[in-house]
């Protein structure tokens, strides 16, 4: 017998029956699993076989073959809530991502379900890997870099208005509309320079080989927002936000062109940790 969640996926012919759930994903905002399905992957590959275009097999649309012989999938089923998305706008914006090799791309979905099928990248995450906190900061700052100076493009932030929607939906009682009081006014840098952002980049989402995964919340923003965000969602000291930041500077040269400074980002961080609170208050 197939467990669920497969069964009302099998029973679609989303997956194939001899689909089998592998274990479960940790995800605070969606539902992601690792499978295999031989007859479904025989499907994909066939058609990745069969085309002409290179690009496809570069951008790992055909799945790596473990040592056991099978093709390894993340299903990922999305959320149905007020912090949820348009399905088909979320295809689209895997698709332009996918194109610049900033995340796998999704080569089976499901509009009913809102469910997709990826390759599974067997190396696995910065946070799974043995590398030191120091190199973990690196590849941080590097994907962050790559993301910034790539010509995608998203809806811009506004996040004067992003915090004011979020204060709206919470609990007039909520202790965290008072602690907002208490916060430091945003910074100019945060109002300006918007670049393409994960918004959402912690080493859980960040691929060993470069590719960022759940780029759902994605927003053109400042690029010290997206600092801000990696060192509340990592947990990151001051020390580490400090070589974070360096190490950003360094890539980019931001002293050169950007007024940001440090005691911005130290503010943004009370700001992103004040919004991903909020978030977890309302997705609970």
């Amino acid at each position: 017998m197939n467990p669920c969640p497969l069964a009302p996926l099998i029973e679609r012919g989303f997956l194939s029956q001899q689909a089998r759930l592998i274990k479960q994903f940790p995800s605070a905002s969606n539902q992601c699993y690792l499978i295999t399905d031989i007859a479904i992957s025989q499907k994909i590959n066939e058609c990745v076989a069969a085309t002409s275009e290179e690009s496809l097999k570069e951008q790992g649309q055909q799945a790596p073959k473990a040592s056991d012989g099978l093709f390894y999938w993340v299903l990922k089923i999305f959320r149905t809530d007020r912090l949820s998305f348009d399905f088909q706008s979320l295809l689209k914006l895997n698709a332009s991502i996918a194109a610049q090799q900033l995340t796998p791309p999704i080569v089976r979905s499901d509009a009913s379900h809102r469910c997709v099928l990826m390759p599974y990248r067997s190396a696995g995450t910065i946070a799974q890997s043995s590398i030191s906190d120091t190199e973990k900061l690196y590849s941080l700052a590097q994907a962050l870099v790559r993301a910034h100076q790539s010509d995608l493009s998203f809806s811009s932030i506004d996040l004067t208005q992003e915090i004011e929607w979020y204060a709206n939906q919470l609990n007039p009682n909520h202790p965290l509309l008072s602690e907002r009081l208490g916060l430091p006014e945003l910074p100019k840098s945060a109002m300006e320079n918007l670049v393409p952002c994960h918004m959402d980049p912690s080493w859980e989402n960040l691929l060993i080989n470069g590719e960022w995964l759940d780029w759902e919340y994605a927003r053109q923003a400042p690029a010290l927002f997206d600092i801000a965000a990696a060192a509340t969602i990592n947990r990151l000291t001051e020390t580490q936000v400090k070589i974070l930041f360096n190490y950003y500077s360094d890539r980019t040269k931001i002293e050169g062109n950007f007024e940001g400074t440090f005691d911005d980002i130290q503010k943004l961080i009370l700001w992103s940790d004040w919004l991903n609170r909020a978030w977890f208050e309302l997705a609970s």
